[in-house]
């Protein structure tokens, strides 16, 4: 069995790399290729073949590592080494293997798996949760994945002068390109006649079912929600990654009249590669801005059932007080989502700042045609980001500017 799994990851690893012929792998078929060495791993080490799932996941990181240290395309690989050193330590601690697994449990750190809370609770590892160099890993991930301590630790929102800045722009259903989306959805009947938040949500877990989820993939179409779905389906259901999950869902709220933004939820690591894109879809009934996510089918709500916006959850995990997940929050429709997952560890991470389009439109980012790409990032007193700066950034603390309730009227 051992032989079988090391020659099909063997044949794997040439063809990515011999000669040059890695440069013509696209990110998506490496993607593919180390999904299916993962699952060889766990193969082996169900079978009871400890040793051939590290050896597998060892020989997998010596070819990302080549790859991420020499072509730039491939930067996002990173997660995947971080995990598999993660999980070459949980394989080494089940087979008695203390130095070796606290080695690739420090390799896990330094290539950025910082989730300490998952690790303290993992049973994989107790042969090695007593000893020194352990607690010292773990207070090296703590320092940097403790994310709901370095959110309440950022600095505060403070009001500036924007009386210069853009006035955020919505679509109106009165154009005939965002009034399609309306008739091609079929997105009143989607909507129903209950009252409007349950519109709101109808609307959002009807993109979730529509399309599924696929953090790795952007596509080759134009970035509007007819067309992205189009693409989906002519691709074999194939899922898109979280930011054309968005961009759907805005077209879908814009066309029914709701005004609404896709929001990027950004960590304070300026190398995290990772991070998170939700909709903010303006309530009438409650005054605020509603925290939607086509990709988790994710709303949050207080202790009462309120729904909340990213402003409200936000200076909840700052100062302590309730928020609550729905219940039948998911990833495609397989993975339940818990609150102390998605919402203490991944989003406390990409709530650090957030960047939205000045003007919301059908095809805000199109990828073919010139259109205005003016962007507001909100961040904490103090904070820069470096790569995001120039002329198409406006970079502001006023959370009042950028929360600012939309403008009615005209239609």
């Amino acid at each position: 069995m051992k032989k079988i799994i090391l020659l099909a990851a063997f044949s794997f690893c040439l063809h990515l790399l011999h000669g040059q012929e890695y440069a013509r792998i696209s990110l998506d078929e490496l993607t593919g290729g180390l999904a299916r060495y993962d699952s060889l791993a766990w193969e082996a080490a169900e079978g009871g073949d400890l040793s051939g799932a590290v050896e597998l996941l060892s020989e997998c990181n010596d070819w990302l590592l080549y790859l991420t240290e020499n072509d730039p395309d491939y930067w996002r690989l990173g997660p995947a080494l971080a995990s598999n050193y993660y999980n070459i330590a949980c394989f080494n601690s089940l087979a008695g293997e203390v130095q070796p697994a606290l080695d690739a449990l420090a390799r896990a750190q330094e290539a950025g798996w910082n989730k300490f809370r998952h690790a303290l609770q993992d049973g994989d590892l107790d042969n090695i949760r007593d000893t020194d160099r352990f607690r010292e890993i773990i207070g090296l991930m703590r320092e940097k994945g403790d994310y709901m301590e370095i959110l309440r630790k950022c600095g505060d929102y403070r009001d500036e002068d924007t009386s210069g800045y853009p006035k955020f722009f919505y679509e109106p259903v009165t154009n005939g390109r965002i009034r399609n989306v309306r008739a091609y959805f079929q997105l009143d009947t989607v909507a129903g006649n209950g009252d409007e938040i349950s519109r709101i949500i109808n609307i959002m877990t009807f993109v979730h079912n529509l399309i599924p989820h696929d953090g790795g993939h952007r596509p080759y179409c134009e970035y509007s929600a007819v067309d992205l779905y189009n693409y989906s389906k002519a691709n074999g259901g194939r899922g898109l990654n979280c930011r054309m999950l968005a961009i759907v869902l805005n077209d879908c709220y814009l066309s029914m009249g709701f005004r609404s933004r896709f929001v990027t939820c950004m960590p304070k690591d300026f190398n995290d590669g990772d991070c998170h894109v939700i909709n903010a879809v303006w309530s009438r009934d409650l005054g605020r801005w509603l925290w939607m996510d086509p990709s988790f089918n994710a709303y949050v709500t207080d202790e009462n059932g309120e729904l909340l916006g990213i402003k409200e959850v936000r200076e909840r995990m700052r100062d302590g007080r309730p928020y609550l997940l729905n219940e039948d929050a998911n990833h495609n429709n397989r993975t339940p989502q818990t609150r102390e997952h998605y919402l203490d560890e991944y989003m406390a991470k990409n709530l650090y700042w957030l960047q939205t389009p000045v003007h919301s439109i059908y095809c805000t980012e199109s990828p073919y045609f010139n259109t205005k790409r003016e962007t507001v990032n909100l961040v904490p007193d103090g904070y820069r980001n470096p790569a995001y700066s120039g002329e198409l950034y406006i970079t502001t603390s006023d959370q009042g500017y950028f929360w600012q309730a939309p403008v009615f009227g005209g239609e």
